[in-house]
């Protein structure tokens, strides 16, 4: 480790204050969504599982890769047990 001059030591305070900042920005906003995800969950009776997915496809917009990975599934899951389970 480099020996701490006033100026190191300037800079070092400085970066964890901005750090301690975001990670408190980081808090409040995880509260917000789980908020959120309870509202959905209740207005709809869904799982946390389904609202999980939902607002990770809506925030990557990736709805046609999830269609897409769920077909594969369905259609592997048919042919491997025809009767369902």
């Amino acid at each position: 480790m480099k020996d701490l001059t006033p100026q190191n030591k300037k800079e070092v305070l400085d970066s964890l204050k901005i750090i301690d900042a975001a990670m408190h920005r980081a808090d409040a906003e995880k509260i917000l969504i789980k908020g959120e995800k309870k509202k959905i969950r209740e207005a709809l009776d869904m799982k946390t599982k389904a609202v999980n997915r939902l607002a990770k496809s809506f925030f990557r917009s990736n709805f046609a890769e999830e269609k897409d990975e769920f077909d594969e599934f369905e259609t592997i899951f048919k042919a491997v047990l025809p009767n369902g389970v």
